[in-house]
């Protein structure tokens, strides 16, 4: 016998399961979104190589007034990241 569901996961589901995750956990969060859109770039040219249309998007929806707190909390992710990242150019 062979059950099915189908589950909705929700943006504050998906949030509260990635702050619940360690910090190795969060990185492979970010690897296997990696690996999801570098498989639907097969078949869905439109989103480019690591989805930087889709960023695009969310850049763009995050400039709205009604976005301030995702706007603040993006920022409040990246600033830490940037560091990193200028660090990993240097290499």
């Amino acid at each position: 016998m062979e059950a099915t569901a189908t589950v909705s996961i929700t943006p504050q589901i998906l949030a509260q399961a990635f702050w619940a995750m360690g910090s190795d956990q969060q990185v492979e969060f970010f690897r296997e979104l990696s690996a999801v859109i570098d498989e639907d770039h097969k078949t869905n040219s439109s989103a480019y190589g690591q989805g930087e249309l889709q960023w695009f998007y969310t850049g763009h929806e995050l400039l709205k007034d009604e976005h301030k707190t995702a706007r603040g909390m993006l920022m409040t992710m990246a600033a830490p990241l940037y560091l990193h990242t200028l660090r990993y150019a240097g290499q």
